[in-house]
């Protein structure tokens, strides 16, 4: 994730790749296209650990890409632990 990226940014291209309008994405996890369209453009910080996970599985994300975008420290499994190894193997800072 670059400095300037936000959890919009992820959540919009993810949304992209699967190929989703934002109407298709209310279906998948039951959060309003508008509160959606709101995450999206940086008018509402990034949503709660539940909102993750079900964005993560609707969108064919990794629940770690999704959460680090978020701010925020993923739930542990195997899949997610490499993608926190890789980014704390890869960021300069840490």
């Amino acid at each position: 994730m670059s400095p300037t990226e936000t959890f919009g940014d992820v959540l919009k291209y993810w949304r992209g790749r699967a190929g989703l309008s934002l109407h298709q994405l209310e279906e998948a996890v039951g959060m309003s296209a508008t509160n959606l369209s709101r995450i999206e453009r940086g008018l509402v910080g990034p949503p709660t650990a539940e909102w993750l996970d079900k964005l993560a599985a609707a969108l064919g994300a990794p629940r770690g890409r999704l959460y680090r975008a978020a701010g925020r420290i993923p739930p542990s499994d195997e899949d997610d632990r490499t993608d926190v190894i890789e980014a704390i193997l890869t960021d300069p800072d840490f």
